[in-house]
């Protein structure tokens, strides 16, 4: 997951619980306290049965079961050291960022899944919205370290693209239609209809098998090894606009037409810069967080009380 991403809704599902203060000897079990506000074994339980996926808690051997329960605990103490700081710096959210925050959130699932996923996690609509606000709060968090912190200027985009030549390599492509029927006799009848004159795209739509008849046969850009190696033989011989015999493969019998073909070679900064600037400002955004998070983790008060995930299991 990337760093500067809003949290998923597994990782920060705790936050609610996780800001009450240390609780009583009666209580739930404290496995860790961050500035004063406690993480109970109940909020490990919480996050491993909401992220728990296609994990089998019976599979696990006592070693794995372990290391699981203490990872959860780390990511918990990062997680409400986030919420400690917005808290003391005052992050608050617009109701205009809250409104398209939501219905962010809401879009990630089905409205079938959204009610199954209250129903079956214990986890109310009240208390999804207040944790829903904890996992904006922070989102906003990151997004202005972000935009306080990390730059990509074109002289970096420039030395990247330099250093990296290898990577924006580009092999020959070629751009193809294609129709293919499932008789050798039909397809060359096709084929002596297109070169009298008919419209490729026009015969692939009424005559094509090919799931991509719908887009006349268009086949786009493709390097060799993309389709079967019959494909590959007769489409990089071909020309500009030219059309092909009838090749048999495992699908049929086909008719090619060549569109477009593109030499192999370094393709322009021009194409790529968009992409590298991508790769840079993902690069800077990840060591400025590691950074910041490092300090404001250093001067963090953290307790913790590993013995007290012994009793922690998702068996039942």
């Amino acid at each position: 997951m990337k760093p500067f991403k809003l949290l998923s809704f597994g990782f920060i599902v705790c936050i609610l619980s996780c800001t009450s203060r240390f609780q009583s000897q009666q209580g739930p079990a404290i496995v860790a306290i961050v500035n004063g506000m406690a993480i109970k074994d109940s909020d490990v339980k919480l996050y491993l049965q909401l992220n728990r996926g296609s994990l089998d808690w019976a599979k696990l051997d006592a070693k794995q079961k372990k290391n699981l329960l203490e990872d959860t605990v780390y990511h918990l103490v990062d997680t409400t050291i986030l919420v400690d700081w917005a808290q003391k710096n005052d992050i608050t959210l617009s109701a205009e960022e809250i409104a398209t925050g939501m219905n962010q959130l809401k879009s990630g699932y089905s409205e079938s899944d959204f009610e199954q996923m209250l129903q079956n996690k214990t986890v109310g609509d009240d208390t999804w919205q207040k944790i829903a606000l904890q996992h904006l709060i922070v989102g906003k968090i990151l997004s202005g370290i972000i935009e306080l912190n990390v730059k990509v200027f074109p002289g970096e985009i420039s030395t990247y693209y330099k250093n990296h030549r290898d990577e924006f390599q580009k092999k020959e492509q070629v751009h193809v239609r294609h129709l293919v029927t499932d008789s050798q006799e039909k397809t060359q009848e096709l084929r002596n209809k297109i070169l009298k004159g008919e419209n490729f795209a026009e015969l692939a739509i009424k005559h094509s098998l090919s799931p991509d008849r719908s887009q006349g046969g268009d086949l786009g850009y493709f390097e060799r090894g993309t389709y079967p190696k019959e494909f590959d033989d007769v489409c990089f011989k071909l020309k500009p606009g030219e059309i092909s015999p009838v090749v048999k493969s495992q699908y049929g019998f086909h008719i090619f037409k060549l569109i477009d073909k593109k030499p192999a070679g370094l393709t322009p900064m021009a194409y790529v810069q968009d992409e590298i600037a991508t790769r840079i400002l993902e690069e800077k955004s990840s060591t400025a967080y590691q950074e910041w998070f490092a300090e404001i983790k250093e001067k963090s008060l953290i307790t913790l009380n590993l013995k007290a995930l012994k009793n922690i299991s998702l068996d039942d």
